[in-house]
């Protein structure tokens, strides 16, 4: 079966990828197409809901591989938060172990995770659900 497009076979590399952050310039070598094109079908894939640019670099995870990751972080975070009900938060080392994603895509999903609103990350890296409260004042929450 041979592929139609250069977009759907960059879409096809990108989802075999699972859930990794690739860089643009390698999804350029593995489809042997030229940088700026695969650029320009990247923010197509995007455009179209098919594929996220995450991080700070030139990185993308197929929409599928994304969703997969973030049900793995909240899972992470709803078995945490089950076994440490008296806790307001978790430091998202804790978090980074239970999941043990590789660190750059693991900090792109809180960050997309707080953007989309499930998560809220607060200051000394800590991660709470949204809408979690905090203990009250005079309670030992950190060590």
């Amino acid at each position: 079966s041979s592929l139609e497009s250069p977009r759907e076979l960059l879409e096809v590399l990108l989802a075999r990828e699972g859930i990794s952050l690739t860089p643009a310039a390698e999804l350029a070598a593995r489809s042997k197409r030229p940088p700026q094109e695969v650029a320009a079908l990247l923010d197509s894939l995007e455009s179209s809901g098919r594929a996220r640019r995450l991080g700070a670099q030139d990185r993308w995870i197929h929409v599928d591989a994304l969703e997969g990751a973030l049900e793995q972080l909240t899972a992470a975070v709803t078995q945490w938060f089950e076994a440490h009900s008296h806790r307001g938060v978790v430091e998202s080392l804790e978090l980074k172990r239970a999941t043990s994603l590789e660190q750059a895509l693991f900090s792109a999903l809180l960050e997309e995770a707080a953007r989309r609103g499930t998560l809220e990350l607060r200051p000394g890296g800590l991660v709470a659900p949204a809408g979690r409260r905090q203990r009250p004042c005079g309670s030992r929450e950190l060590r």
